[in-house]
C-alpha cells in the first residue's frame, strides 16, 4: 500500500504547506529586522516589495504585508524570547529585580523591569524583561506592577526566589514606612534592598565638589566650550582646521551635562587637555576680530580665552584629569552588568586607599613644571596669573582646594557606602566572603577559621529562601571548610573572580550543593540599575517624537526584540511562527474568500416560506394517518 505522504494529493497539498511557511518564515524575518534596525511598522510592506523586486520571494505582498501584520509579528518574536526567559530564570530560582521610571515622549510615566538571575553556564546574566506605563508613580502602582510583571512574564505566583530589590535612592522606592522594597519585605522578609551602587558614587562625588572651585570652574568651562562648538557649524569647522594646523587629532569638545555619570566630566576634561592650544589659538582669533563678529561668539570666545590663559587652570589641568580618570574606572567598574557585589566592595575599598594616597602637592609641582614661569608661556602660548596673584600663591590655592576635595569626596563615599564598607551585619558586606583573591593563605593560621561568621549570617539570612529551593542551611557551615580548601587549590593569582566563581559552581555544584546554593545567591546579587539606564536611552531612540503613538505593549515588545542581542543571520522564526499559527483564528484573504451575496426576489422569499409551511403540514397528517 502507497504511503499517505506519497500519494498525488497529499504530496500536492505538502508542498503548498512547505511554501506557505517559506513565505510566513521570510515575513517573520523581516519583521525581525524592523524591530531590530528601529525601523516603523510602515516600512514593513516596502521591505518585502524589496524582497520581491530582487527575485528573493514571490507573493510576498499579497497576505499579512501590513503595518498591523509587522507589529503582530513582532508581538510574537517578543513573546517566543520572553517565553524562553521565562523557562531560564525558573530553572535558576533564585532571581533579583531592577526597576527604574521615566518619562517617555508622550509624557507616559514609564516602569521598566530587568531581571538577574544565574544561566546554565552558571554566568550572572542581567535582562530586559519589560516595560509599561504606571497609573501614578508611587509606591503602590510600582509595587503592583512589579508583582504583575514577574506573574505574568516570568510565570511565578509567589516570589520565593527573590533575593534582592536594586533601584535608585529616591524615596518611593526605599521609603521606611510605606516604599517599594518596604512592601517587598512583608512578602519575603529576606529580600535585600540595594541602593544603586553606581548612582551612590556619584552623589557622592557630586557631594564631595560642592565646595570645590577649582572642580566647578573646569565644569564651567567644559560647557561652555562645547555651546560654543555645539551651536555653531563655522566655528567648529574653524577649529578642526586650526587642529589640523598644529598636527593634532580633533576630538568634538563633550557635553558635560551629558549624562549624571562622572565618565562625561572625564571625557569632557580629557579632551580640554588634549585641544587647550588648538582652543587658544582659535579663541584668540575670534577676540581679535578674525572670523565671526556675532556679540554672543564673541563674548563666549573671549571668556573662554581668558579661562583657558589663567595660569591657575593650566597647572590643575592635568591633576584634575587624574583625579577624574580614577573616579571614572571605578564608575564604569559598577556599572558592568556582569559586576559582583564582593567585587564591587574591593574596588571602592581599592579606590578609597588611591584617593587618600594621592599627592596633590606633588602633582601640582609636576605640573609646574610644564610651564616657563620666567616667560609664563605654556606650548608656545602666553599664560597669565589672576589679580593679587603670584606663582606660589596661585599653586597654593591649588593644592587647598584640590585636598580639600578629594578630603570631602573620601568622606561622602564612606558615609553612602556604610552598608557595603563596615555594617558587619549586612549582607553587602558579608559577600566579601566569597572573593578568593582576598582570602588569606592556606598555610596561614587565619584560613582554618576565616568566613565562618560571614558564612552563618549569610545561610541564617537566607534561611527561608534555600528551604523554599530544597536546600538545607544547616549544610553550607558543614561543607564551608572543605569548600575552601578545594577553590584555593584551582584558584589562580590575577584570575577574574566572577570567571572564577562561575568556574567553581560548575565544578562544585554537585559536591557541595548547599554552600554552592549560596554562592549562587550572592552572584544574583546586583551592583547597580544602570541596565535600566541603558533601558531607557533604547526607549528615546524606539519611541520618538514621530513615534509617540507607540502602545505600552508594543515599546515592549520592540525593546524586548532588540535587546535580545540575536542577530539577524542567526534568527530562526520556527518556534515564533508556530505561536503565531497556534493562536487563535486566521482572518482569510478577502479576494480569494469572500462570500457573493445574492439579491432573491421577495416573491421567491414568500413562496419559499409557504412551500415550507405545507411540508410541516403534511408531515404532520402523514403522522396521523400512521397513528
Amino acid at each position: 500500500m502507497t504511503p499517505p505522504e506519497r500519494k498525488p494529493l497529499q504530496k500536492s497539498f505538502m508542498k503548498i504547506e512547505e511554501s506557505e511557511t517559506e513565505l510566513m518564515h521570510a515575513k517573520f524575518i523581516t519583521a525581525f529586522k524592523v524591530a531590530i534596525c528601529n525601523q516603523p511598522y510602515t516600512s514593513f510592506s516596502g521591505e518585502l516589495e524589496l524582497l520581491e523586486r530582487v527575485g528573493a520571494s514571490k507573493n510576498l505582498t499579497t497576505r499579512f504585508s501590513s503595518d498591523k501584520s509587522c507589529a503582530e509579528f513582532i508581538k510574537y518574536i517578543a513573546k517566543d524570547i520572553r517565553d524562553n526567559l521565562a523557562t531560564n530564570i525558573r530553572k535558576g530560582f533564585f532571581f533579583s529585580i531592577l526597576c527604574d521610571g521615566c518619562t517617555d515622549s508622550a509624557s507616559l510615566e514609564e516602569e521598566i523591569v530587568y531581571v538577574r538571575y544565574l544561566t546554565d553556564e552558571n554566568q550572572p546574566r542581567t535582562v530586559f524583561l519589560c516595560i509599561s506605563s504606571v497609573e501614578k508613580p508611587d509606591a503602590e502602582h510600582i509595587f503592583d506592577h512589579l508583582c504583575d510583571s514577574i506573574k505574568n512574564y516570568v510565570g511565578v505566583d509567589d516570589l520565593k526566589g527573590l533575593i534582592a530589590f536594586v533601584a535608585d535612592g529616591a524615596s518611593v522606592n526605599f521609603g521606611v514606612r510605606n516604599g517599594v522594597y518596604r512592601r517587598f519585605c512583608e512578602l519575603m522578609p529576606e529580600t535585600v534592598g540595594i541602593h544603586c551602587l553606581a548612582h551612590r558614587f556619584e552623589l557622592a562625588i557630586r557631594d564631595g565638589g560642592k565646595k570645590s572651585s577649582v572642580v566647578q570652574e573646569f565644569s564651567d568651562l567644559c560647557q561652555l566650550i562645547y555651546k560654543l562648538y555645539k551651536s555653531s557649524s563655522v566655528q567648529k569647522e574653524a577649529l578642526k582646521t586650526t587642529c589640523s594646523t598644529h598636527n593634532i587629532a580633533f576630538n568634538s569638545p563633550e557635553n558635560v551635562m551629558g549624562t549624571r555619570w562622572i565618565s562625561h566630566r572625564s571625557r569632557a576634561v580629557t579632551v580640554l587637555k588634549k585641544l587647550w592650544k588648538p582652543l587658544v589659538v582659535h579663541t584668540t582669533q575670534i577676540v581679535e576680530g578674525i572670523g565671526s563678529k556675532r556679540a554672543e561668539i564673541l563674548g563666549k570666545a573671549k571668556k573662554i580665552n581668558n579661562t583657558l590663559t589663567n595660569l591657575k587652570i593650566v597647572i590643575a589641568l592635568p591633576v584634575v584629569q587624574e583625579i577624574l580618570e580614577i573616579l571614572q574606572s571605578i564608575s564604569l567598574a559598577l556599572q558592568e552588568s556582569s559586576y559582583i557585589m564582593s567585587c564591587a566592595q574591593s574596588r571602592i575599598k581599592a579606590t578609597l586607599r588611591l584617593l587618600k594616597r594621592f599627592n596633590i602637592e606633588e602633582k601640582v609641582e609636576e605640573s609646574a613644571k610644564t610651564i616657563d614661569l620666567e616667560e609664563f608661556e605654556f606650548k608656545g602660548e602666553t599664560v597669565r596669573l589672576g589679580r593679587g596673584e603670584n606663582i606660589e600663591k596661585c599653586k597654593g590655592a591649588i593644592v587647598n582646594d584640590l585636598t580639600q576635595f578629594l578630603k570631602d569626596s573620601i568622606s561622602t563615599i564612606e558615609e553612602r557606602f556604610g552598608d557595603v564598607l563596615r555594617d558587619q551585619d549586612s549582607v553587602c558586606e558579608n559577600v566579601q566572603v566569597f572573593n578568593v583573591s582576598k582570602w588569606p593563605s592556606k598555610n596561614s593560621v587565619k584560613f582554618e577559621e576565616y568566613g565562618d561568621e560571614k558564612i552563618e549570617k549569610l545561610s541564617e539570612h537566607f534561611r527561608r529562601t534555600l528551604d523554599n529551593a530544597g536546600f538545607k542551611t544547616s549544610m553550607c557551615q558543614v561543607e564551608w571548610p572543605q569548600f575552601k580548601k578545594s577553590v584555593l587549590e584551582l584558584h589562580e593569582k590575577g584570575q577574574d573572580t566572577v570567571s572564577f566563581l562561575t568556574r567553581m559552581l560548575t565544578v562544585h555544584k554537585d559536591i557541595y550543593p548547599n554552600i554552592c546554593a549560596l554562592l549562587a545567591i550572592v552572584m544574583v546579587l546586583p551592583v547597580s540599575t544602570a541596565d535600566a539606564e541603558r533601558g531607557f536611552s533604547l526607549m528615546k531612540r524606539i519611541k520618538t517624537d514621530w513615534r509617540a503613538s507607540l502602545t505600552p505593549s508594543s515599546l515592549s515588545n520592540l525593546m524586548t526584540v532588540k535587546l535580545s542581542k540575536v542577530k539577524l543571520d542567526k534568527f530562526v522564526p520556527d518556534s515564533a511562527y508556530g505561536k503565531w499559527l497556534a493562536d487563535g483564528r486566521r482572518v482569510l484573504d478577502p479576494k480569494k474568500y469572500a462570500r457573493k451575496i445574492v439579491q432573491v426576489p421577495q416573491k421567491a422569499l414568500i413562496s419559499s416560506d409557504i412551500s415550507d409551511s405545507e411540508t410541516d403540514q403534511d408531515t404532520e397528517s402523514d403522522g396521523d394517518d400512521d397513528d
